[in-house]
């Protein structure tokens, strides 16, 4: 009996094309193949330098990294400035890995996508660092105070005071002699400070601008708030108060000169005077 299947299927006209269609699609694949491992290498190599420079304790190269996307998780890596995107309703809490701390951000019990607007100002007398968070509803001081109790660096941290019910600051007064940096990641949104050993000079002297010290409270936010323009920051005295400082200076002349200023265009007596110190020195009153 003839098998009219195996027939039909022997005559079956063969495309004279069909090579080089085959050819191409093998072609294609290895092409494709190719291009996933180096993508994969790139994303490893990377991560690999990332590793490399935290290991060395070499501060990144702020002018180049600051706005440098790298594994579609880490945004930005700075010393001082702005990031974030604006937020609402946002919860943040804290967790300490060694000289690393975290603060994470979640929004309606889940991890944030983004990271709420920050800004990072450095003051060297005494050394600190200042973080203001804003779009946050509520915020675990607690964990973030005893997380970033745990560095070596941190000498001290306590609250900024601020009316805005929807903005958080707080103050990270570090030892002489060190210095940090934040790495701002997405997906999920947390800031990262790693704290490390620098060759800061802790005997230079800085002039600034200060107020009279009061307790922590609506005086303090209201000093603050008329000195808004200057962009004050908040620091703890050794006996547990409270000034407003503004700007720092290299030399007395010139933080005369930045008092006067400011005098000139309030019009009147600011309530503030020249100080100086250096990275170590606290205020006694």
């Amino acid at each position: 009996m003839t098998n009219l299947g195996k027939q039909f299927y022997d005559e079956i006209p063969i495309p004279a094309a069909l090579d080089i269609v085959i050819n191409d699609a093998i072609t294609r694949y290895k092409r494709d193949a190719w291009r996933k491992t180096a993508r994969k290498f790139t994303a490893s190599a990377v991560a690999a330098v990332l590793l490399l420079f935290t290991a060395a304790n070499i501060p990144p190269i702020y002018a180049y990294a600051a706005d440098l996307p790298i594994l579609g998780t880490l945004v930005r890596v700075l010393h001082v400035g702005t990031g974030g995107e604006q937020t609402d309703g946002v919860h943040t809490a804290a967790d300490a890995a060694g000289q690393t701390v975290s603060l994470r951000f979640e929004a309606d019990a889940q991890a944030a996508a983004t990271a709420p607007v920050y800004t990072a100002t450095h003051l060297n007398a005494p050394n600190r660092l200042v973080l203001t968070l804003s779009g946050v509803r509520t915020l675990d001081f607690p964990s973030i105070e005893s997380s970033l109790r745990k560095a070596d660096a941190v000498r001290d941290v306590y609250r900024s005071m601020i009316a805005d019910d929807s903005s958080y600051g707080f103050v990270i007064v570090l030892k002489p002699g060190y210095d940090y940096e934040i790495s701002e990641l997405a997906n999920p949104a947390s800031l990262s400070l790693r704290f490390f050993q620098s060759e800061q000079a802790a005997q230079n002297t800085y002039y600034y601008l200060r107020t009279a010290a009061v307790p922590y409270g609506e005086e303090l936010s209201i000093l603050s708030e008329t000195l808004f323009e200057d962009h004050p920051t908040q620091l703890k005295t050794a006996d547990g108060n409270y000034i407003v400082t503004v700007g720092e200076y290299a030399t007395e002349a010139e933080a005369t000169a930045a008092l006067q200023s400011i005098e000139q265009r309030l019009g009147g007596t600011s309530g503030l005077t020249v100080a100086h110190g250096t990275a170590q020195d606290i205020p006694q009153k």
